[in-house]
């Protein structure tokens, strides 16, 4: 994706590389983003080691870590920054389902533990520890790439992160109950994107519309919850939800949004999904099918924190836990690109297994490198 040449011009400019030496930014940089992923059988010791094998530079320790300073973060949140936006700038192929979509996208947050020392940059908000880093991700939900990241405190609600996001018109945006926010779906159907969401327990909207025909008129300006508390078949509608505003949730004003929900006999319980997707467009089958795309981000989070090192930031400096993170973060994007690549080669209608693809991609990936 980046030359050797556009990583020197950036080291240069950014101070990590004052003059040419033995050590190249380059091998330095791959070194630690490609080999730095876990702290069994490829320790910080072990990147130091594979550091000399591939180089043929023999570096002390404290010659080696002394390199990982806070302009060297920076050329890292660059690499990763550059991946982003050509990820951002492709234009998915998209059929079936989701051809009326520009693209798919699945949001959501993962918290990792930090050492105690780091309390007061990121406190926790849990009893068993006392700091904890908050890392959000939009994950292209048809290839697992990562499109926007952003890192702060535990105690920080999933829906800051998203408050300064450029919603991509056409595109369909898959949330979980963590962005459960009419203001944040008002902001997104404004901008021209599409939206799929859970729908907390504690929302009770008005029903001002029945799409399906088959409860008729009797659940209009009914509260949703008490209207389908006995009905076992498809709901399909049109709810009126109020507009809070932020800190104390004053409401100020109202919006209509689609609420659909099938019932599972088996587990004897009913999802319900908000959108805005017109009903005209798709049928609530199809929505909760489409609802399973989030699961992409979830096998990303699942890539990054078992097997690319996302869960084991041990250091207690900031600017190194945030190069870590970095590091896992275009690990776990290389790797799922590297997976769509090998899809291609197989024949139609087989896919790749994408944690037995970590496995295989984290060995062969060292010696590419």
């Amino acid at each position: 994706h980046l030359s050797d040449s556009e990583i020197m011009r950036k080291s240069g400019e950014e101070g990590v590389t004052e003059r040419v030496r033995t050590v190249h930014i380059t091998d330095y940089l791959r070194t630690l983003v490609f080999t730095l992923d876990r702290q069994d059988g490829q320790s910080n010791m072990g990147a130091r080691r594979h550091f000399i094998l591939s180089t043929g530079v023999s570096l002390a320790r404290s010659s080696f870590w002394g390199r990982f300073t806070e302009a060297f973060e920076r050329l890292v949140a660059w690499v990763l920054g550059q991946l982003v936006k050509q990820a951002n700038d492709a234009r998915p192929r998209l059929t079936g389902l989701l051809r009326g979509f520009t693209d798919v996208i699945a949001l959501d947050a993962t918290v990792v533990a930090l050492p105690d020392k780091l309390a007061e940059v990121w406190p926790a908000s849990r009893m068993q520890m006392q700091a904890a880093l908050k890392v959000y991700t939009a994950v292209r939900a048809t290839s697992g790439e990562l499109l926007e990241r952003a890192i702060g405190a535990e105690r920080m609600h999933d829906i800051n992160f998203v408050r300064s996001s450029v919603w991509k018109s056409g595109a369909l945006y898959l949330a979980d109950l963590a962005f459960t926010d009419t203001v944040l779906w008002k902001e997104i159907s404004e901008s021209g994107a599409f939206f799929v969401c859970r729908l907390k327990s504690n929302f009770k909207p008005t029903i001002v519309e029945v799409y399906d025909g088959t409860v008729g008129r009797c659940w209009i300006e009914r509260k949703l919850r008490e209207a389908i508390r006995n009905h076992h078949r498809v709901v399909d509608t049109l709810c009126r939800f109020n507009l809070r505003k932020p800190p104390h949730h004053d409401t100020y004003g109202q919006t209509n949004f689609r609420v659909v929900g099938l019932w599972d006999p088996k587990s004897k319980t009913r999802r319900l999904y908000v959108t805005n997707i017109p009903a005209r467009w798709l049928k609530p089958q199809e929505i909760q099918l489409l609802y399973k795309l989030r699961w992409e981000v979830e096998i990303f989070y699942k890539l990054a924190k078992g097997g690319l090192g996302l869960g084991e930031l041990r250091s207690g400096k900031p600017h190194i836990v945030r190069t870590l993170v970095d590091a896992a973060l275009l690990r776990a994007t290389l790797t799922m690109q590297a997976k769509q690549l090998a899809e291609m080669h197989l024949r139609r209608g087989l896919v790749v297994n994408p944690l037995a693809w970590c496995l295989v991609w984290r060995e062969l990936f060292n010696p590419l490198a």
